[in-house]
């Protein structure tokens, strides 16, 4: 778990706020920013290659110490109602596995657009097959299956053996 804390040395004591006539009143929440925008696509980005690096984590959204019990908490019932989505990626494996003969299977990803395309491999280089899935197939985001999926397949940044 990675926790922190950022400290701004730049913000304003509480008098000089107050003097100031407050704070600045919080947009709605169904209202976007466009700094929040800016902010979660940072963060997604942030996420996939976090994912894609470390072979199966999958972060979760930024909470404060408090509420992370609650936020894993929504993330293992959200994963468990779309466990199922991930039966056409898991046979699509288990089948290339069959194809290796015995050989070791890694797979490179690539995301564009919301779209998701695996591309299976022998660990010696070998294509085996590919699968693309546009985001409507995909049980979470492009960039939060990369997690999942190494839970089920070594992920490879490049093709092997080149």
């Amino acid at each position: 778990m990675l926790f922190g804390l950022r400290v701004d040395r730049g913000i304003p004591v509480w008098d000089v706020i107050e003097a100031e006539g407050g704070l600045p009143g919080e947009p709605p929440e169904d209202e976007e920013t466009p700094e929040g925008r800016g902010r979660a696509r940072a963060l997604d980005r942030w996420r996939g290659r976090v994912a894609a690096e470390t072979d199966g984590c999958v972060p979760l959204d930024l909470v404060p110490l408090s509420g992370a019990v609650a936020a894993i908490a929504d993330f293992l019932d959200e994963a468990g109602g779309h466990l199922g989505g991930l039966d056409e990626i898991r046979e699509f494996i288990e089948a290339a596995r069959g194809e290796a003969g015995g050989a070791e299977v890694v797979c490179r990803t690539e995301v564009t657009g919301g779209s998701l395309e695996l591309r299976l491999y022998t660990a010696e280089g070998r294509f085996l097959d590919s699968l693309a899935l546009p985001p409507e197939r995909l049980p979470a985001s492009a960039e939060g299956m990369l997690g999942l999926l190494g839970a089920f397949v070594h992920l490879a940044k490049d093709p092997p053996g080149r």
